[in-house]
């Protein structure tokens, strides 16, 4: 059964009470320390993203199993996680490139998420100088101002405010920069980009927009959110994304299974719930070899370069 994230949110939310019932019951906080999958988090068990770490040990746990066998078989030395939020997805990530001195650059543009990275990363001191957390907003053009509010909160319990369809909170982006991933990677003379996350919330058009000369240059693998109903007043814009990367021979994935997905956009919007979203990975030619029909394996002698 496909569930949107509305009714993701409605049911996180029914165990999320049950919990915080019985934690109550024992004079135990909403916010609790915790160790899940060899990490260890700070987390509010009324937000969505955090409560989905405490009661599964992760967040979108078929994505993380396959940054798993991704990691194995390319071996990735530079990571950009873009809209890294809490760091659900940095720190396992982290985690995974600890093990061959690679590097993960997490980018979340709202002091409120970051925060709450930082104080995730503060627990798991041997990754510190894995991560490199920027306060910063991905974009097409530099010289445009960073949006004053971006949905990074998930709130369980409801409230006034939030996002119609996806049930987000807006938070306050305040001391937040815009840049490229163009500009960034220039600026900080990366040598290589081997894998990009991006779950921007609609704003991935924009990501892609002030990242293709990087694209072109290094052809990473990029694992993006998929979110047709984000989009139903520029269809065009979603087709004109999919046809830049294809353009670059991507080839796209699912982003739990690794399995392949053939249809392009249509067959994308079937397999997404209404008015939900689904991970997608497209692969470059170069790592092309390393996906079988089943999704990603080890390399043949560790060496994934086409």
């Amino acid at each position: 059964m496909k569930l949107n994230t509305k009714q993701k949110i409605a049911l996180a939310s029914a165990f999320s009470t049950g919990i915080r019932g019985c934690r109550g019951l024992l004079g135990l906080s909403n916010v609790v320390c915790t160790r899940r999958n060899g990490l260890n988090w700070k987390l509010d068990l009324r937000e969505g993203i955090d409560f989905s770490i405490y009661l599964l040990g992760g967040f979108e746990l078929p994505t993380l199993r396959l940054y798993k066998k991704v990691c194995a078989a390319v071996r990735p030395r530079i990571v950009f996680d873009i809209g890294a939020n809490i760091g659900a997805h940095t720190l396992p990530l982290a985690q995974l490139l600890q093990q061959h001195d690679g590097r993960v650059h997490a980018f979340e543009p709202t002091h409120w998420a970051l925060s709450k990275l930082r104080t995730n990363l503060a627990l798991n001191p041997a990754l510190a100088p894995v991560v490199h957390a920027v306060q910063a907003m991905l974009v097409a053009d530099s010289t445009k101002k960073v949006k004053e509010q971006i949905y990074s909160s998930w709130p369980l319990a409801g409230g006034e405010g939030l996002h119609a369809v996806h049930c987000g909170r807006l938070n306050e982006t305040t001391g937040a920069i815009a840049i490229t991933l163009d500009n960034y990677v220039a600026q900080n003379r990366l040598d290589t980009v081997d894998l990009i996350k991006i779950d921007v919330d609609g704003n991935e058009p924009q990501v892609l927009n002030g990242a293709m000369q990087t694209i072109r240059q290094f052809a990473p693998l990029i694992l993006m959110e998929w979110s047709p109903h984000l989009f139903l007043d520029q269809p065009e814009v979603m087709k004109k994304m999919l046809a830049q990367l294809q353009a670059l021979d991507y080839r796209i994935r699912h982003g739990g299974t690794g399995s392949p997905i053939i249809g392009g956009q249509s067959e994308l919007d079937k397999l997404t719930p209404k008015e939900g979203s689904i991970n997608i990975l497209f692969v470059p030619a170069r790592y092309a070899r390393i996906f079988g029909k089943n999704g990603p394996g080890r390399c043949l002698n560790n060496d994934c370069q086409g």
